[in-house]
């Protein structure tokens, strides 16, 4: 795709989606720096991987909770949504060690890196839960960087790939 067609696809005249994905990074990224860190941001890294896990068989758990849950686009975002704050309140309140570790003033960098790849992961999901009608309504921009296969596939490891090339000192 041609990048000056992306970038001038984005329009924040007409609000749409594309300032609410600006929005959510902004203060997402806002959150993570000065409110949270490093460690924070690897535990509700790790509970969206979990929680997304959960979405994918929702089927599997109307079945073996009997709850009539219909499976649309407001569903399954407040679902994964949930998902993430219950598991991450759990995480936090266990023996898991990694959560209590005390980050380094130098660690700012690495919260930015990783708290931008997990809300821009959090984000591609979001969208992926999108009715096919109404995700070909999106604009050009955030089709290629959130819905495209090869974007979802980019979302959905280089979290994970961040966290492993980040070292303790």
């Amino acid at each position: 795709m041609d990048f000056d067609k992306i970038v001038s696809s984005i329009s924040l005249t007409n609000p749409s989606w594309d300032l609410l994905v600006l929005l959510t990074f902004v203060v997402g990224i806002y959150f993570y720096l000065f409110r949270y860190g490093k460690d924070r941001a690897f535990l509700v890294l790790l509970c969206s991987y979990v929680s997304l896990a959960l979405i994918e068989k929702l089927s599997l758990i109307k079945s073996a909770t009997g709850l009539h849950l219909e499976e649309n686009f407001t569903n399954k975002t407040a679902l994964f949504l949930v998902g993430i704050l219950v598991l991450s309140w759990i995480f936090s309140h266990s023996d898991f060690t990694f959560i209590h570790r005390h980050s380094t003033k130098k660690a700012w960098f690495q919260t930015l890196v990783v708290s931008f790849l997990q809300i821009g992961f959090i984000i591609s999901i979001i969208i992926s839960f999108l009715p096919a009608v109404d995700a070909r309504n999106l604009s050009i921009f955030l089709k290629t960087v959130f819905v495209d296969n090869v974007a979802q596939l980019f979302w959905m490891i280089s979290p994970f790939f961040a966290i492993l090339l980040i070292k303790e000192k």
